[in-house]
């Protein structure tokens, strides 16, 4: 599909992982193209050279594509819902490329004449994928009436958090910051007077899709190869970084709760910065 021609047995060929459409490796292809669409093929086919996460990928310090996160390959909301619409129940692979070969049903062959993508396999199976993460946001409702608010809605208080945090309480030398703390103990606190703040209601539902997400947008940079999501730099000279005009102190939970008012959601954001 997508192409004049499929790539021949020896041609270098990208490997993905089953719902994410960003390559997590390269190699030379072992078997016929033909026979990576056969339903329930298995074994070998790709001989991989060069990973993602391996001495090349570290040397070059690669930007990292949304889902991939410390060693973990993750499915992505674009991929999912695309797994969703297509109707295909069929379980995928979920194994990213690591150690030499790559199984013939999460393979997207690119050829110097184009594309060869076997049928899509990702199934809302392969969002289990996703990597455990450590000391995650508790994220439960939160008591005191407030407004509920859409998971999109949500999703977009997160992003004006962070920006407000970056500009007004994060400093270079703060950095690196583990993401639990981030949220707990930075964004958290200064959202504004009276509002919740939970990654779970919103449509990333967990801080490291939210972290990858911003890292894809060029706000930060993430650890790589670490095992729970930490913050090394926060690009402050990014366009959506400098337009951002903070609120003032005195508006948020965190000045609201100090005068004794209530910020609303305070026991849950202390939980969440406990892990």
């Amino acid at each position: 599909r997508g192409a004049e021609r499929p790539p021949a047995v020896g041609a270098l060929v990208a490997v993905v992982a089953v719902g994410n459409p960003s390559a997590c490796a390269v190699g030379r292809l072992k078997v016929p193209a033909a026979s990576l669409c056969v339903p329930g093929r298995k074994g070998e086919a790709v001989e991989v050279l060069h990973y993602f996460g391996d001495c090349l990928w570290e040397a070059c310090g690669s930007p990292r594509p949304a889902g991939f996160v410390g060693d973990q390959v993750m499915a992505t909301e674009a991929a999912a819902e695309g797994a969703a619409s297509s109707g295909d129940e069929e379980e995928g692979d979920e194994d990213a490329a690591q150690g030499g070969t790559a199984d013939a049903a999460a393979v997207t062959a690119d050829a110097a004449s184009g594309s060869f993508r076997p049928p899509p396999r990702a199934t809302g199976s392969s969002q289990a994928a996703a990597a455990k993460e450590e000391g995650a946001p508790a994220g439960e409702s939160e008591a005191g009436g407030e407004e509920v608010v859409s998971p999109e809605a949500m999703s977009k208080c997160l992003e004006e958090c962070f920006f407000q945090a970056a500009k007004t309480r994060l400093k270079d030398k703060d950095l690196p910051l583990i993401g639990n703390i981030l949220y707990a103990q930075h964004m958290r606190p200064c959202r504004r007077a009276g509002t919740n703040l939970d990654v779970k209601a919103s449509s990333f539902k967990k801080l490291v899709v939210f972290l990858t997400h911003c890292e894809g947008q060029g706000w930060i940079a993430l650890k790589k190869n670490s095992p729970e999501p930490v913050v090394t730099q926060i690009f402050r000279d990014h366009p959506d970084m400098r337009d951002w005009e903070p609120w003032p102190k005195s508006v948020t939970a965190e000045a609201s709760e100090a005068s004794g008012e209530g910020g609303g959601g305070g026991a849950a954001g202390s939980r969440a910065g406990g892990g």
